[in-house]
């Protein structure tokens, strides 16, 4: 197996939010003690807001009007016990939006590169 180096994106946001993945406490039982577990992926929407998405524990005396921000909610099901689909969020800046989108062409197109 060949290494492949790794890159990635970083971006120093400029909003007052941070940027964050979110998932649904349902899904606290599908994570064993002795490991991880796969979440398959089934479809992907999308939305945005000037309001960063709702989680417990996080309160901020303005959540409103903190800029323009896109949501990503990937739908997935989980490989063990649990029933149903559940939705990952990601909650982004526009300016991590836009480096992420780029980051995933690029990737894209390096694997093709190389194994397509």
């Amino acid at each position: 197996m060949d290494l492949i180096p790794q890159s990635g994106v970083f971006v120093r946001s400029k909003s007052r939010w941070p940027n964050m993945i979110v998932s649904p406490k349902e899904l606290r039982e599908a994570i064993p003690e002795y490991g991880s577990r796969a979440l398959v992926f089934d479809s992907v929407t999308e939305s945005h807001f000037n309001a960063p998405a709702t989680i417990s524990g996080v309160i901020d005396e303005n959540l409103f009007n903190m800029g323009a921000r896109a949501r990503i909610q990937l739908l997935v099901h989980e490989t063990g016990k649990l029933e149903g689909k559940f939705a990952l969020i990601a909650d982004l800046d526009t300016e991590t939006t836009r480096a992420l989108g780029q980051f995933l062409i690029d990737l894209a197109d390096r694997a093709e590169a190389r194994y397509g």
